[in-house]
């Protein structure tokens, strides 16, 4: 491919690219309501604009009071947050309009991710056409939209972005020539992918491992493939260091956390009728049960994959193919879910694993139906796809606004209430486990419990800002017990000064600040800061993403040198 040429390879996707970003979010912006723009639902989209706009203060310290109701929540070591910090900058460019910014920011993470699809199909199929198809067929598919609009869940919805550099990752060391293998590329899809959302990189190692168990059965895993394997595994834990490291240090130091709230897996399978009505309706319902569908055009493709199995050639396509079908059974009752409820309970239900359905199908039923046309057809093929997808799309989030373009509900007045009142008031996820036995109405209300009294006060003045929070407390009488609970979670990292000193503080029997007090004024200034092995974490993960930056470097000066 000469300059000229490559120029025209590239302006072409962009340009169309940039007119799909913009058509993912047109029908959603275009709808007013009494003068404002509205989303469409908000299950979880205040808690993800709170965790973007705590970003303020990140690099300092892992909590910012001026979110999560003041109570000095951790969120930010549970809850992947790198990623997401192109919403905190959105926000601020656009003054806190919480309703444009998620519009925005889904419209520049659509372009990236039709980038990401673009060019990791284009690398397995090297067919261009077919690679701009998969890209549109991916991002556009229902399961994202169910992410991005339905549920709000920023997280998954996000990680999807990053899935296809895993599924490159994994198809460049079990199926391409072990000459050319770049292990790098999986240990850049799951540290991309970990550093978004903590699912998601759990469904990245099933994907993985299923994978790995595939080429072990077809006895297609040689020694490069292992060691690349091995390679690819040690570079992503060093990478996200940062992350898993703070996590597991706080954890252990407060003797475990209140994660969010589990569900029974076998309860919350669906039927695999189900999902096929769902989604050959493709309705994107604001009925909260109504995640389980993979959306007509995944659904279509998952079937002309299955029925081009036998005349593919390519054994990763067989092996997508079968995985395919394996993670949408997963997601049925027809799973024994009661056998792994220890194990996979976290990921409160199975519905969510079909956004590996969602990939795996996009990418090998897209091949099979171009494979399955005449080669003169397949750029109308292309085209005629294209629209049908990105038209469905746009007829179902249509259907769905049109159900509250009354109302228009989720404004940006009723974010704002949410976001600066206690809607999160950080006394439930993230929080230490002894907090069960919190009196919760009382730190919710920012109360100081006297502790030889067992009873609960306002403090006589409470300010805060993103790195700290004061509480003054006038106490005229004599103490029998000289210390009180401050409404403050007490973590590793912790710093409170007391009428301007330092002060070594202790845990409270519910997790909170235990401080010591006396008679007259008590000022209490609390910050926080990362401790010195969150610290060391992230000098570790940055160099580790140095080093293997210049492996990759290396790597694509050798391969121009050899052409």
């Amino acid at each position: 491919m000469n300059k000229d040429s490559k120029v025209k390879f590239h302006l072409v996707h962009i340009t169309l690219f940039i007119i799909l970003a913009i058509l993912y979010v047109v029908i959603g912006m275009s709808y007013i309501t009494n003068g404002e723009h509205f989303l469409l639902n908000n299950d979880d989209g205040t808690f993800h604009i709170v965790r973007a706009l705590s970003l303020e203060n990140i690099i300092n310290s892992p909590i910012n009071f001026n979110y999560f109701n003041h109570n000095g929540n951790i969120t930010s070591l549970f809850y992947p947050w790198l990623t997401i910090t192109p919403l905190y900058f959105i926000l601020k460019i656009t003054h806190n309009n919480y309703v444009l910014s998620y519009y925005l920011f889904w419209m520049l993470m659509t372009f990236i991710s039709l980038e990401i699809m673009f060019f990791v199909s284009y690398k397995i199929v090297k067919k261009y056409n077919l690679s701009i198809l998969i890209a549109i067929v991916y991002t556009f598919a229902t399961t994202k939209a169910v992410n991005v609009y339905q549920r709000m869940a920023v997280g998954e919805g996000l990680a999807m972005t990053f899935l296809p550099i895993v599924l490159l990752g994994i198809y460049q060391i079990f199926y391409a020539d072990e000459k050319n293998m770049k292990w790098y590329t999986l240990a850049l899809g799951m540290t991309l992918v970990a550093y978004t959302h903590v699912l998601s990189l759990l469904f990245c190692v099933t994907l993985v491992a299923f994978f790995f168990i595939t080429n072990l059965i077809r006895k297609n895993l040689t020694k490069v493939k292992f060691f690349a394997l091995v390679k690819a595994t040690i570079f992503s834990l060093l990478m996200t260091l940062a992350f898993t490291l703070p996590m597991a240090e706080i954890t252990v130091k407060c003797n475990g956390f209140n994660p969010p709230l589990k569900w029974i897996l076998s309860e919350q399978a669906t039927n695999l009728s189900e999902i096929v009505n769902s989604s050959l309706y493709n309705n994107l319902s604001l009925d909260s049960s109504s995640h389980d569908f993979l959306g007509i055009t995944i659904l279509i493709l998952i079937i002309a994959a299955v029925l081009r199995y036998k005349k593919f050639n390519n054994t990763f396509y067989k092996d997508s193919i079968i995985a395919t079908i394996f993670f949408t059974y997963m997601t049925t009752n027809l799973f024994p879910w009661a056998m792994f409820q220890n194990i996979f309970g976290m990921i409160q239900f199975p519905w969510r694993l079909l956004v590996l359905s969602t990939l795996l199908g996009s990418f090998v039923g897209s091949v099979a139906i171009y494979e399955m046309i005449n080669k003169k057809n397949r750029q109308i093929l292309v085209v005629l796809l294209s629209i049908f997808v990105v038209t469905t799309h746009m007829a179902m989030l249509s259907k769905a606004f049109d159900q509250i373009a009354s109302s228009g509900n989720w404004n940006n007045q009723v974010f704002k209430e949410e976001i600066d009142g206690d809607f999160f008031n950080g006394i439930d996820d993230y929080t230490p486990k002894i907090s069960e036995n919190l009196e919760r109405a009382a730190i919710k209300d920012h109360k100081v419990e006297y502790s030889d009294k067992k009873t609960w006060v306002s403090p006589n003045k409470m300010k805060y800002s993103a790195n700290t929070i004061n509480f003054v407390l006038k106490y005229n009488k004599k103490l029998k017990q000289n210390y009180m609970l401050l409404p403050v979670w007490s973590y590793p990292g912790l710093d409170v000064k007391w009428n301007g000193k330092d002060i070594k503080t202790e845990v409270g029997p519910s997790g909170t600040i235990k401080v010591p007090c006396k008679k007259g004024t008590n000022d209490y200034e609390i910050s926080y800061k990362y401790t010195t092995l969150a610290r060391i974490s992230q000098l570790i993960s940055i160099l580790s993403a140095i080093i293997l930056f210049v492996l990759w470097l290396m790597n694509v000066m050798k391969n121009r040198k050899i052409k």
